[in-house]
């Protein structure tokens, strides 16, 4: 039989394993399975309450326990940094270095160096993301806790950048990569160090090679770490095969801290929350409060009718405008399909008759935001006459430098992308996901200090999300108890499979 048809016969093997896959957490629930949990505080708190002045405070009290801090931005990597000197706390973020043996330089083998050294360590989420499990054995060596300042999107469709889901097809075809318990692996170890004698079009050892950099390095690095999975769904027709890639963080890397607290609000609303629930690792959820006898933050349980007060008590300063401007028609009406499709021309001068008409307020009191759209189109076409200059991203956290803000038009209806959807459907619900954003935007702004804002919600749906916050909130705590007594369940089950056998 020849080559060709060996590697055809290959690819109906995989598609056919494809189609009889079911597209269900339970799949990625057994796989993301450890023996080890983490103790896991969720600090469940409304933004400007005290997360982050508790999480130093908790460093300088435990100034002798190792600790990784993971965060956004940079100017809340040198807030920290700046902190620790002066409480004479040792702690370096991480360089690019350079690694003869890979032959690479970046800030991963700077990471590598500090944790070898046990060193205290400050980073971005975006650093914190590409850890090797080859790093585990310094996180348990050290008993590292980890702070999270902000959720992340631990897990998330897989983006396609230099190629194609063809061409995925195309490495399944060649051998390069190959399908086990719907992970995906790069099959070959085999490794010619002067990369000698390759014939770079039909050898997967090229591909396969330690120094092989091109399109599929991410691709592959991700491979390495057992972190890319998929699963595929059909057409109605069950004719067409769509693949969806899924990047999972490597459960085990989270499960070598010895403690993990993660800061930010409405949790049981962000993706990440799911992915505890994959790992099945419990977590406690936690509020902030200022002890003013002891003239220190503490922890509390998580009150849900406090909860709920805290926030009507903010909304009351939210003058939400109601007029002529609004829409009040279509549910989906300023979805990205519609900002897509109609003319954003009208949409700008709405912007422009609630700034000049209604507010009368100049740039500097605004804060507007939109969904960016294909190569920016929808943000730039809104940012004409007069908007250029206030526009913050719609996705944008964990900062203080709006707060003088008085003035926001919140120009989106946010609904779950379609490649979202299929994974976290049945986990997630849709307005509670909505509303977490939106909420998460409005406090950048003067409501954060306790002043009055005037905000334009153009969508009815919006508007609607946020007059019933209170379900919502009674909803984010019921999937919370749902959660922690699934896990509970899916564990014992699963142990009980393991040691059956």
């Amino acid at each position: 039989m020849s080559d060709l048809k060996n590697k055809e016969i290959n690819l109906q093997n995989i598609m056919k394993k494809l189609k009889n896959n079911e597209l269900t957490f339970e799949i990625f629930e057994r796989i993301g399975f450890t023996n080890k949990t983490v103790p896991i505080t969720v600090i469940d708190a409304i933004c400007g309450k005290g997360k982050t002045q508790f999480s130093y405070q908790n460093i300088k009290e435990n100034s002798t326990q190792k600790f990784i801090y993971v965060t956004l931005y940079k100017t809340e990597i040198d807030r920290l940094l700046n902190f620790c000197e002066n409480e004479g706390i040792q702690i370096q973020t991480p360089k690019e270095i350079y690694d003869k043996n890979t032959n690479t330089k970046n800030k991963s083998n700077g990471l590598k160096i500090l944790l070898k050294q046990g060193s205290n360590i400050v980073m971005t989420h975006e650093l914190f993301k590409i850890m090797q499990e080859n790093l585990i054995e310094y996180i348990e060596k050290y008993n590292y806790v980890l702070y999270l300042d902000e959720v992340m999107d631990l897990v998330h469709p897989y983006k396609y950048k230099y190629f194609t889901k063809e061409d995925i097809f195309l490495l399944l075809a060649q051998e390069i990569i190959d399908i086990k318990d719907y992970i995906i692996e790069w099959t070959s170890s085999y490794y010619n160090s002067d990369n000698t004698n390759i014939d770079y079009v039909n050898s997967k050892n090229y591909f396969s090679s330690n120094t092989y950099d091109g399109v599929f390095t991410d691709f592959k690095n991700k491979c390495d770490n057992k972190s890319l999975y998929v699963i595929a769904t059909n057409n109605k027709k069950g004719k067409s095969i769509y693949m969806n890639l899924v990047y999972i963080f490597p459960p085990k890397i989270f499960t070598a801290f010895k403690k993990v607290f993660v800061l930010t609000y409405m949790f049981e609303a962000q993706l990440q929350s799911v992915y505890f629930k994959l790992i099945l690792n419990p977590y406690k959820l936690k509020t902030v409060c200022f002890n003013e006898s002891l003239n220190k933050y503490e922890l509390k349980d998580y009150d849900l009718e406090e909860t709920k007060l805290e926030f009507n008590c903010y909304k009351n300063l939210m003058n939400i405008y109601q007029g002529k401007y609004n829409d009040i028609s279509k549910r989906t009406n300023y979805s990205y399909t519609y900002l897509h499709k109609n003319e954003l021309s009208d949409i700008n001068k709405l912007m422009r008759n609630i700034k000049e008409r209604v507010w009368k307020v100049g740039n500097e009191e605004i804060l507007w935001t939109t969904v960016k759209g294909q190569n920016d189109r929808i943000k730039d076409n809104l940012s004409k006459q007069g908007f250029k200059s206030n526009f913050v991203p719609i996705n944008m956290r964990a900062t203080n430098e709006y707060r003088y803000k008085t003035h926001l038009m919140y120009i989106y209806n946010k609904y779950m992308k379609p490649d979202l959807k299929i994974i976290f459907g049945m986990d997630i619900n849709e307005d509670i996901y909505a509303l977490s954003d939106l909420i998460q935007w409005v406090f950048r702004s003067a409501i954060r200090d306790d002043k009055p804002i005037n905000l334009f919600l153009p969508a009815e749906r919006m508007r609607d999300l946020i007059n019933r916050s209170d379900n919502y909130f009674d909803l984010m705590y019921k999937s919370y108890l749902h959660k922690q007594e699934l896990i509970q369940e899916l564990r014992i089950k699963i142990l009980k499979e393991k040691f059956s056998k």
